[in-house]
């Protein structure tokens, strides 16, 4: 009997550039494939952003050349899971001053079967 392993896989990285930023949300790459373990975001512009998860809502303030790798299973396992869902569409705009160099980045982590 074949023993199936969970092992880490990634997405290809999303990104928007500095000049598509605006005052306004805009989307960033197309919804994410899988179901998150963990999601890494990074803003390499000279610009504060803010991302949303439903492209109204703020909910993640990030300081310029800064980043966060948001962990959604490291200490809660649940049967069933628990993850960011599949299709979901991050959203980034600047707060203030629009940034004038960089890119915007997301990775997607999450579990496959081998």
């Amino acid at each position: 009997m074949a023993s199936l392993s969970t092992c880490l896989a990634v997405e290809p990285v999303r990104s928007r550039g500095f000049a598509t930023i605006g005052a306004g949300y805009m989307s960033v790459g197309d919804p994410i494939e899988s179901a998150s373990s963990f999601i890494v975001f990074q803003n390499l512009t000279d610009a504060n952003v803010m991302v949303s998860f439903n492209g109204f809502d703020d909910n993640l303030p990030l300081p310029a050349a800064g980043g966060l790798v948001l962990d959604v299973t490291a200490n809660k396992s649940r049967e069933g899971g628990f993850y960011v869902v599949e299709g979901t569409q991050f959203w980034v705009k600047h707060l203030g001053a629009a940034p004038t160099t960089g890119t915007f980045y997301i990775t997607n982590f999450y579990g496959d079967e081998l």
